[in-house]
């Protein structure tokens, strides 16, 4: 991430969050986590933070998990079908 989309994701993170307890509420979306790793997470998918690239075809994802699924459908162990479904 470059040092301006950190400062963007700061700046959008600091204006939407509500602590509560033990929970961190996105006013944006309505969604709460109990770790901040999984909210900075989260918020990578509403400002667009796709860090990692597929090598084979260039496509980008936000997480691993979706990286891996998106593999496995170039490897020919899963079908596109299984990925969206």
């Amino acid at each position: 991430m470059t040092r301006r989309g950190h400062s963007e994701f700061l700046s959008f993170q600091n204006h939407w969050i509500i602590k509560e307890k033990n929970h961190l509420f996105v006013e944006w979306c309505n969604q709460s986590f109990n770790h901040k790793s999984n909210l900075n997470s989260h918020f990578k998918l509403h400002i667009g933070v796709r860090p990692r690239t597929c090598e084979v075809c260039g496509q980008e994802f936000s997480r691993k998990s979706k990286l891996t699924m998106h593999h496995l459908v170039h490897t020919g162990e899963i079908s596109v079908q299984e990925v969206t479904s």
